[in-house]
């Protein structure tokens, strides 16, 4: 799978094909603390649907999307995993356009950084992106917004991203689409963002 999108400088593309038979994404946004990858998000899908979550095992914070439209958030606390905002959506294949899958922020500091789990080599990645230390450097704080996007979407998603997340307080560090493999008209548009550090007086 070659994800496709625009980036800064800041960024350090990574690219492994799984040998896995089973045809699916599996895509890892990390970050480099201290020498090692820290895994933020992970990205995935299957026959039931696409999902995306934080990478704390813990917990284990995501949201998925089913084929049929159902949408929720889960989360795990004290051995039970709950179901949070469960909605009713128009079915996965027939978004049109875009379609909000999750929305997270990271924190580059040592006690959040520790809690979560270092890369390693794996079968089961397709697609491993890493985001430099420079995007940490002036904010130490990263946002994703994650949506399912139609292919015929792509061009407008990509400007719209800029449109919406630039101005005097945001700005983009990437916009990415990651193709999918068994919805194929659909792709998982990632939009990383931060802000400004206001200037001094």
């Amino acid at each position: 799978m070659h994800p496709q999108g625009v980036c800064h400088d800041t960024l350090l593309w990574l690219i492994s094909l799984s040998l896995d038979a089973d045809p699916v994404v599996r895509a890892i946004i990390a970050t480099d603390f201290r020498g090692e990858l820290r895994k933020l998000v992970w990205l995935t899908e299957n026959n039931t649907g696409v999902s995306a979550g934080i990478c704390e095992s813990g917990p284990d914070p995501h949201a998925t999307y089913h084929v049929d439209g159902r949408y929720h958030h889960k989360i795990r606390s004290k051995g039970r995993l709950l179901t949070l905002a469960p909605e009713k959506r128009v079915p996965l294949r027939s978004i049109s356009t875009k379609a909000q899958l999750f929305g997270t922020a990271a924190f580059y500091t040592e006690a959040i950084m520790k809690r979560l789990p270092v890369f390693r080599p794996n079968r089961r990645v397709d697609a491993l992106m890493v985001l430099g230390q420079s995007v940490f450097s002036d904010i130490a704080c990263a946002s994703f917004n994650i949506y399912v996007v139609h292919r015929s979407h792509e061009a407008k998603f990509v400007s719209g991203a800029y449109s919406s997340y630039e101005d005097s307080s945001f700005m983009v560090v990437a916009v990415n689409l990651f193709r999918l493999h068994i919805f194929t008209d659909h792709q998982l548009g990632v939009i990383i963002y931060k802000g400004k550090k206001s200037p001094r007086i």
